[in-house]
């Protein structure tokens, strides 16, 4: 077959709004809109942000006093619903009285308007306030945006409704990481959410141990598990630090389909591929995926 990334981003632009599922309207948003405050990878990087914020602003050595009413932290919307989307429903009922929805209700009256990230909080329950936050601080969890079962249903289906070979899943999602690379949304004003590709782990393979040395000795290859990943750039100048998480791991060796004039030598002297180039995609090519 012959098509390029170009191709792939026509089909979701094509089925951005047919309800196919959430990755494939993601990635349509990511192609038409660099500044959005809602989605999947937004609403998911913003809880995981939140997650270390709460922790360095309100339990470590330099923690402020957490309060309940007036000027809150724009991620503080997202760490109270996050937090409850992920919590059993009886533990929910335990703390609050409370069913998961009237829950969700109850929380967003505490925050001024309906935009996803207020700054605003007027709690009138500061005791449910103070419970939710005494058991949701104690643990910080670690999630992909999307998972891989998902998104390969999806770009199934997607293929399927252009008369598509399943064959060709692999080299679509190869693309979509393409056209996904260095993409970027702002979150809130200096804040924003930043699309990279990764290599990890990468494969390594027996070597010969130099003259005279015994043990297992490798080499460590430039190749390896393809991954989509997003960072978070914070230039508030708040001192909270940044946090990284993957949008989806694709499962897919990058050998087989990245140029090998991708390939180079790092600082430690080690091969890598060097992903942060502006990339494109060309299905008949013998490696896909190539610098321009």
């Amino acid at each position: 077959m012959k098509y390029t990334d170009t191709d792939v981003l026509a089909l979701y632009i094509k089925y951005r709004e047919a309800d196919i599922g959430p990755f494939t309207r993601e990635v349509g948003d990511f192609i038409a809109h660099s500044r959005r405050d809602r989605g999947a990878t937004l609403d998911r990087t913003a809880y995981m942000f939140s997650q270390l914020a709460f922790f360095q602003k309100y339990q470590s050595n330099t923690r402020t006093e957490l309060d309940f009413w007036g000027e809150c932290p724009w991620w503080m919307k997202s760490w109270f619903l996050g937090k409850i989307e992920r919590e059993p429903m009886s533990v929910l009922k335990r703390i609050s009285g409370l069913n998961k929805k009237p829950l969700v209700r109850e929380v967003k009256s505490w925050f001024n308007g309906s935009e996803a990230y207020s700054t605003q909080l007027v709690c009138k329950n500061p005791k449910l306030y103070y419970n939710l936050a005494q058991h949701f601080s104690r643990m910080i969890s670690g999630e992909s945006v999307f998972s891989s079962h998902e998104v390969r249903k999806e770009l199934i289906k997607l293929l399927e409704l252009e008369s598509i070979s399943r064959s060709e899943l692999e080299p679509v999602i190869v693309a979509t990481a393409v056209l996904l690379q260095s993409k970027s949304a702002e979150i809130v004003a200096n804040f924003a959410a930043n699309v990279r590709l990764s290599v990890h782990p990468t494969r390594t393979h027996p070597a010969v141990p130099p003259p005279g040395k015994t043990g297992k000795y490798v080499n460590i290859l430039p190749d390896g598990n393809l991954k989509i990943s997003v960072s978070t750039q914070n230039d508030t100048g708040d001192g909270l630090v940044n946090v990284a998480l993957d949008l989806f791991d694709t499962g897919i060796d990058t050998e087989k389909y990245f140029s090998r004039s991708l390939v180079e030598i790092d600082e430690h002297g080690f091969p890598v591929l060097n992903l942060e180039r502006k990339l494109a995609f060309e299905r008949s090519a013998e490696q896909m995926v190539f610098p321009v």
